[in-house]
């Protein structure tokens, strides 16, 4: 585990967007990670590793509050397989709103603003940043049309945003 997650966090400095990345067992448990206070962690309650172990080769998943960062993060989960397609492991990269910034680099022009939200309308990342609570992070909550975004149904409109208070132009789209 040591060399392993020595490998893990050379790569996590080099990158500059990641905020971790881990080996994980098949049985969801981190063998190695970048971040020390991961290893011996159990994350099978964690619903994209759990379809990563049971098939899948690849996922991504909802924000949550990272048990050793302490951050709102998503992950993205990637099998490892042998030759024969047998599960030998699991990469999860942890990504965070501060570390998506800097691979995010769009320009916009005014006010304009660039949000990405998870499959519960929480919110994982916009630009310029917001800084908001993990309450506050509840756009499912503050904007309803986004029920029929997740559902596939793209949406344009004009809001007030609840963080400032000034009516925005929107345009929602589902990327799977």
């Amino acid at each position: 585990p040591e060399e392993i997650s020595t490998i893990l966090t050379e790569f996590v400095s080099r990158t500059g967007f990641l905020l971790y990345l881990g080996w994980v067992s098949p049985e969801c448990r981190v063998l190695g990670s970048s971040l020390p206070g991961a290893i011996g962690m159990d994350l099978s309650d964690r619903p994209n590793l759990v379809q990563v172990a049971k098939g899948a080769d690849w996922s991504i998943g909802d924000l949550v509050m990272g048990r050793a960062s302490r951050l709102p993060i998503f992950q993205i989960c990637k099998a490892v397989r042998d030759h024969a397609g047998n599960l030998k492991g699991m990469i999860v990269a942890g990504v965070n709103e501060d570390n998506l910034e800097r691979a995010m680099a769009v320009e916009r022009r005014g006010s304009a603003a660039i949000s990405l939200y998870d499959r519960n309308g929480m919110l994982a990342f916009r630009r310029p940043k917001l800084n908001p609570t993990w309450e506050q992070r509840n756009w499912l909550r503050d904007y309803p049309f986004i029920r029929g975004v997740l559902e596939g149904r793209e949406y344009s409109g004009t809001v007030v945003a609840p963080y400032d208070g000034q009516e925005r132009i929107v345009a929602n789209v589902l990327i799977e």
